[in-house]
């Protein structure tokens, strides 16, 4: 998901920028509430779980030039920072005029 707010200054060479890019991913299910009956029948409530990597930012950025906007560092199966692994998020914000004919 990406929730994004730009902003063109008068000239169209700079832009204000916010946004909230979000990646959620499965990382799979768990069973809740195991329960045998009497008889020997089993039921559970199976849940899946997410992982979600986001952030917020706000910047200026210059017409048609890239820019860094953030480093991630996601996590591994037990939960814990994975320094081996690295998301970089990187973004480029083109203004584009169009021109009306009548």
């Amino acid at each position: 998901m990406l929730e994004i707010e730009p902003a063109i200054r008068e000239d169209g060479k700079i832009v204000d920028l916010r946004l909230a890019p979000e990646i959620v991913f499965e990382a799979g299910a768990r069973q809740w509430n195991v329960h045998k009956d009497e008889l020997g029948n089993e039921s559970s409530v199976e849940m899946p779980f997410f992982y979600t990597i986001r952030t917020n930012a706000s910047l200026t950025l210059k017409n048609g030039e890239p820019e860094i906007l953030c480093v991630l560092t996601p996590k591994n199966a037990e939960g814990v920072p994975d320094r081996s692994r690295k998301l970089l998020v990187m973004l480029t914000a083109d203004v584009i005029t169009s021109t009306t004919t009548k």
